[in-house]
């Protein structure tokens, strides 16, 4: 590949143990989709400041069957992610799902089916939020089928940006949340969990499950 070229190939990462990365633990770097398959990536330094980020590529990355325990952003819907049967455990600095840090990924989809998220941390300025969003003018759309999530400090979701939109949409859901709404609530977003719309999140339970 020549300098300044985009890559357009696939990287797979089959059956690997990712531990205290340098900068991230996966990066598709000048836009190389990758498939990690039955991975476990750790930051055992504590998670903060360590750019131990989990996993950003090009559209059409697939992540499944892994488990990531680790600081920073762990899937980051900057282009169209779909993650299968996988785990996150929220340590110090963690946020599980980021829609963004600037104006990119307008229109990117994330699909999750059985994803699972345990722990009892987070990333504090974020509120601890499983689902976050922090600057950019951009419009994503999320997919649950099958969420599963077990942390009594957490917010389900926190929106610190105010020029975004998201669609989210969960079903056959296991929350057990310390709140729905975390702190900041900035951005346009109705999710619709277990087929029930909240306006901006207001009125939702910090417990929700159906299936």
């Amino acid at each position: 590949m020549g300098h300044g070229r985009t890559c357009r190939s696939t990287v797979t990462v089959k059956r690997l143990t990712s531990l205290n990365p340098f900068g991230f633990h996966f990066t598709g770097k000048k836009g190389a989709k990758m498939v990690i398959d039955s991975v476990d990536a750790f930051d055992k330094r504590g998670g903060h400041g360590n750019n131990s980020d989990g996993v950003s590529a090009a559209s059409g990355t697939v992540v499944k069957n892994s488990y990531f325990e680790s600081g920073d952003d762990i899937f980051k819907v900057y282009s169209d992610i779909k993650v299968l049967n996988s785990t996150v455990k929220m340590i110090d600095n963690t946020v599980p799902i980021q829609l963004g840090w600037g104006d990119y990924g307008n229109g990117a989809k994330g699909e999750f089916v059985n994803l699972e998220i345990i722990g009892n941390s987070g990333r504090f300025a974020a509120d601890k939020a499983v689902i976050a969003a922090r600057h950019g003018k951009y419009n994503k759309t999320l997919t649950f089928k099958g969420l599963k999530v077990a942390n009594q400090n957490a917010a389900l979701m926190n929106f610190r940006n105010d020029g975004g939109t998201a669609s989210i949409t969960i079903t056959k859901a296991d929350i057990k949340v310390k709140k729905f709404r975390g702190k900041d609530w900035k951005m346009k977003v109705s999710p619709k969990v277990c087929g029930k719309i909240y306006n901006n999140g207001q009125g939702a339970p910090k417990n929700i499950k159906c299936n």
